[in-house]
């Protein structure tokens, strides 16, 4: 195991401005920051006996405090003396300083063992709450779970938690969940849990764990617990998912025994598009790591762009457009036309009295008994479930579209279907319209439609009621509404004309 220095340490350039930031935005001057290069039992504030003319303690220095330990000292200049107030805004700002001193320290870590950089990035006060959790997960050995969206930030924080543990120095090993060979399974796990000892193991999309898979995992654990928690050869479990492990228990998809051995801490990491006000800042982090040259940069309209939309890949897919958009680029600054040629997914929806007008376009010439044409391909592929279709779709979007088409009678509402992919709502919400420029109410709504159609052109005999029953209507009245809303005619009209172009059937 590496030992770290035990002489102080001096603070780079990158930490130095963020921790000036956090002092300026606080309005404190006349201070400076000591960080350690190893940490030390707590310190307690330096107080000076107070001056003749002076009642108040005089104050010379704060401990920085993370773990119980003194990671450093915020020292004044000129010792103050502070009232009680004042105290309290030099605890909150020494303890927002050991968060940002111990994420900067974590991600150098992290650079340093598994060559690659995985921060949690800005400063924000939501981020700096999560830094919070995982000062709490990092001070203990037990497994944490990490709910989020595709595409969130789960690596980073699982890494900021090791990084910030007393395993810091020990193996990390991520493990990729989704591989559906159970033999190249047990051959890669058996292989990580000989090289993780004592260590952490990152259990990549656990959600995505078949059944075979999750047994095996079972055993393992089960085995590796027999060893000594004190000795250096226990493993600690960091886990990810997208999906709620509790709801995948009780669906029998998860089982019950793996999730009792890794349900101590959990976090729910909030999606890109909820805390938008984190964009600039993660933008300009990924500039300065992935610009082609020093002076390329993004103009306003395309920043501007970038913080308003909806992201539904979250921080991978905005890093993977910044990189794409800063190869392909032809201008500098980079212009919006740049953005839209890179990435077309951005570019802005039609504006409503548009949409209207070509909505209206397309429903000229429809007569009775026609299908809406709004989406005529999706709703036949939907129908014939053919899955095949949707794989150039986001991949939330495409299990949403094969679980519509198994389920579409059923009253699923957005919010359940959201949960069982793991994503929020908002989100799905957002690639209905973006990729298929229709809400999910719609797409459901006219695949009833289709069916009671294809049920009525089968049956002509068959009763109003029985066909809305059958395709998932449970309120005639309404079914009748939304039929004639996309056929221009009743059912019963409907059945009218379908019984008067079959003279054979009374």
């Amino acid at each position: 195991m590496q030992q770290p220095p035990k002489t102080p340490c001096q603070i780079p350039d990158l930490l130095t401005l963020n921790i000036n930031a956090t002092l300026a935005a606080n309005k404190i001057t006349g201070a400076r920051v000591e960080v350690y290069a190893c940490g030390m039992l707590a310190q307690k504030n330096r107080v000076l006996p107070p001056s003749s003319r002076e009642s108040r303690p005089v104050y010379a220095s704060f401990p920085i405090v993370y773990h119980n330990t003194s990671i450093g000292m915020l020292h004044l200049v000129q010792p103050q003396a502070l009232s009680l107030s004042e105290l309290q805004k030099f605890s909150c700002v020494t303890k927002k300083l050991a968060l940002i001193i111990k994420r900067y320290q974590a991600t150098t870590l992290s650079d340093h063992y598994l060559g690659k950089t995985v921060n949690i990035t800005p400063y924000s006060d939501h981020t700096l709450k999560l830094d919070a959790f995982i000062e709490i997960a990092a001070s203990t050995h037990c497994p944490v779970i990490i709910r989020g969206e595709f595409g969130s930030e789960k690596l980073s924080v699982a890494s900021a938690i090791h990084y910030n543990s007393t395993l810091k120095h020990r193996p990390f090993i991520e493990i990729d969940c989704s591989t559906p060979c159970l033999s190249a399974f047990e051959k890669n796990i058996r292989r990580c849990f000989e090289q993780g000892r004592g260590g952490s193991l990152f259990l990549h999309a656990i959600d995505e764990l078949p059944l075979p898979q999750q047994l095996l995992l079972t055993q393992l654990i089960q085995a590796q617990q027999t060893v000594n928690d004190k000795t250096d050869q226990h493993i600690r479990f960091l886990i990810s998912t997208t999906r709620s492990l509790t709801r995948q228990v009780i669906s029998g998809e998860f089982s019950r025994q793996l999730y009792l051995n890794f349900n101590y801490l959990n976090i729910q990491l909030a999606p890109l598009n909820e805390r938008k006000q984190d964009i600039p800042e993660i933008v300009e982090k990924l500039m300065n790591r992935h610009r082609l040259y020093p002076e390329q940069s993004l103009s306003e309209t395309v920043k501007e762009a970038f913080c308003r939309y909806h992201w539904p890949g979250n921080y991978q897919q905005l890093e993977r457009v910044l990189i794409r958009l800063l190869t392909l680029a032809g201008s500098n600054p980079i212009q919006l036309t740049d953005l839209h040629h890179s990435a077309p997914e951005m570019r802005p929806e039609p504006d409503k009295a548009t949409a209207k007008a070509v909505s209206a376009a397309n429903k000229t010439g429809s007569g009775p008994g026609e299908k809406s044409p709004l989406m005529p391909d999706l709703i036949i592929q939907l129908i014939n479930k053919n899955h095949q279709a949707f794989s150039d779709l986001h991949p939330a979007l495409q299990k949403a579209l094969c679980y519509i088409a198994d389920n579409y009678c059923a009253q699923t509402s957005l919010q359940q279907l959201a949960d069982k992919l793991g994503i929020s709502a908002s989100h799905l919400c957002a690639l209905f319209k973006s990729q298929l420029n229709n809400s999910y109410k719609q797409i459901i709504t006219e695949l009833k439609i289709e069916k009671a159609r294809r049920l009525f052109i089968s049956s002509p005999l068959a009763r109003v009621s029985d066909v809305a029953e059958k395709s998932g209507f449970g309120d005639i009245s309404h079914f009748e509404k939304a039929f004639k809303r996309f056929t221009d005619c009743t059912p019963r009209a409907f059945k009218s004309a379908l019984t008067q172009a079959r003279p054979g059937v009374n």
